[in-house]
Order: C-alpha cells, then structure tokens, then sequence
C-alpha cells in the first residue's frame, strides 16, 4: 500500500470518528420529544389559568395576577361547590386547545 493511499485510508477514518462522536454528543444533548412534553409544552409555550377573579371566571397568562379574559356572566358562586373550589385554585391548561375544552365545560 502506497503512502497516498495509507493517508486517504487515516483521513477517511477519522472523519468515521469524528462524524460519529458529532452524532453520540448531539443524541445526548437533545433528548427527542415525549408524548407528554408534546401535550404540555409548557417550557416552550405559554401557559393559562382558569380561575377566579372578583367574583367571575377569569383566564389568566404567564401567572400574571391581572386576567387576560373575564367572563362576566359567569359568576363562581353559582357553580357547584366542587368547581369553585377547583377554580379558586386555579386549572392551568398548557395549549389553547386545552384551554377550550376547560372554558367550555363553565361556558356553556
């Protein structure tokens, strides 16, 4: 085997090494998707309350203390004891798709 081709043969190796070692960091590092991360991806998104606010049911963002929405019909204390109690402490939803079914369910 000539020296041009034993270099070739080293290079091409290395690069295997590196190439792969590139690959087992970037596995490592960046973990895939769960199902569970997908349906509350709270760390990249925006996050809501459902609760109460002078009374009314109330949507708040971010954990602000001021809401985003109030619903001014609808009033806590005419809700079941169980749903005022849930809604005192607050239902968070982790998509707009889960904040829907939530309003929905005190909506309509």
């Amino acid at each position: 085997m000539d020296k041009k081709m034993k270099i070739l043969l080293l290079v091409t190796a290395v690069c295997v090494i590196v190439i792969g070692a590139a690959s087992a960091i970037s596995a490592t590092t960046k973990p895939p998707l769960t199902v569970s991360q997908a349906d509350h991806p709270s760390a990249v998104a925006s996050t809501w309350t459902v609760g109460v606010y002078e009374g009314k049911l109330a949507v708040f963002q971010d954990g602000n203390d001021r809401p985003v929405e109030l619903y001014e019909d609808v009033l806590i204390s005419e809700l079941p004891e169980t749903d005022q109690a849930l809604l005192r402490r607050g239902i968070t939803a982790y998509s707009t798709q889960e904040l829907q079914t939530i309003l929905e369910d005190y909506t309509s």
